[in-house]
C-alpha cells in the first residue's frame, strides 16, 4: 500500500512539476547497460549537464533542461593511425593514363 501512495505522489508531483517547466534533476553517476552493450555517463557541470552515450555527447542546458549541442570523445591513438600519403593497394594497381 505504502509504495502505490508513493508512486501516486511522485506522478502528481512530476506533473506539477512539468506544467512549471521546472527541469528534471539529474546526477553524475556511470551506467553499463548489459543489454545493449553501452555506456552512459552523466556528467553535471556549471553551464550544462553532459550525458555520453557510447562517446555521443549531449550537452543540457543546467537551467532550461533544453539540448545546447552535441560532441564526441575519441579513444584514437597515434599508434591505430593509418600512415598519410601511402597509397591504398586497390588503386596502386590502376593504369596511369586512367587516373584523370
Amino acid at each position: 500500500m505504502y509504495s502505490w501512495v508513493r508512486l501516486r505522489t511522485r506522478l502528481a508531483l512530476g506533473t506539477v512539476f512539468n506544467l512549471a517547466g521546472i527541469p528534471g534533476l539529474v546526477r553524475d553517476c556511470d551506467y553499463q547497460a548489459g543489454i545493449a552493450d553501452a555506456t552512459i555517463k552523466v556528467r553535471v557541470r556549471d553551464l550544462f549537464t553532459v550525458i555520453e552515450v557510447n562517446g555521443l555527447e549531449i550537452y543540457f542546458h543546467r537551467l532550461t533542461g533544453a539540448i545546447d549541442g552535441v560532441g564526441f570523445t575519441s579513444d584514437c591513438k597515434l599508434d591505430s593511425t593509418p600512415e598519410l600519403g601511402r597509397v591504398p593497394e586497390g588503386l596502386a594497381s590502376v593504369p596511369e593514363n586512367s587516373r584523370r
